[in-house]
């Protein structure tokens, strides 16, 4: 399903699949040189068509400048001083200011998108708790670094044998198969 997106040059709406890599609407955009001046036009340009876009349910990715991390960036450079993610000028801009401590938070989990009816005011811990609901945290055996499997857990939680002899079994210290056996550990396994 075609998904809305706004022109890096003209800031027109415009639709691609998902898949599409496209910034811009047309070859002639695409090609067009690009100013500091222009720029912030084009972002002017770019929130204004935000704001006529804000009827759709679509994600609206942010065309221009991205941080490493995939989000929008208000701004030229990830060095510039002041910047502000677009997500959350857009939440500011069309729902309203946040508290102090607050941030923005996808309900789409597109890092790009900023149609402000995808996010929503949260801290980083109802953040990290809408993550965990979503399956996107790396809990157990998912986790790199894990050395047990959920079946190797549930073994050390049903076993009578000494925290030492377990720990030699799996390859693991004995405080790790005494937070196991305790529930601190492997928190998501019953």
């Amino acid at each position: 399903m075609p998904e809305a997106r706004l022109c890096e040059n003209c800031g027109k709406l415009f639709r691609r699949p998902p898949s599409a890599k496209d910034r811009n609407c047309s070859v002639a955009c695409k090609g067009e040189q690009r100013t500091s001046k222009a720029r912030y036009a084009r972002m002017d340009a770019m929130l204004n068509v935000l704001a006529e876009a804000g009827e759709t349910d679509d994600c609206i990715e942010w065309p221009g400048t991205r941080l490493d991390s995939g989000y929008g960036l208000v701004g030229s450079s990830q060095k510039e001083v002041g910047l502000v993610t677009a997500h959350r000028l857009s939440y500011e801009m069309f729902v309203g200011p946040l508290a102090i401590g607050e941030m923005v938070c996808h309900r789409c989990d597109n890092r790009p998108c900023c149609n402000p009816r995808h996010l929503f005011p949260g801290t980083s811990k109802i953040n990290m708790q809408d993550a965990a609901a979503k399956g996107r945290t790396l809990k157990g055996e998912r986790h790199s670094l894990a050395k047990l499997t959920a079946a190797d857990v549930l073994a050390i939680r049903a076993s009578d044998e000494k925290l030492t002899t377990l720990a030699a079994r799996f390859g693991v210290d004995k405080a790790h198969v005494s937070a196991i056996r305790h529930r601190k550990a492997w928190k998501h396994l019953p």
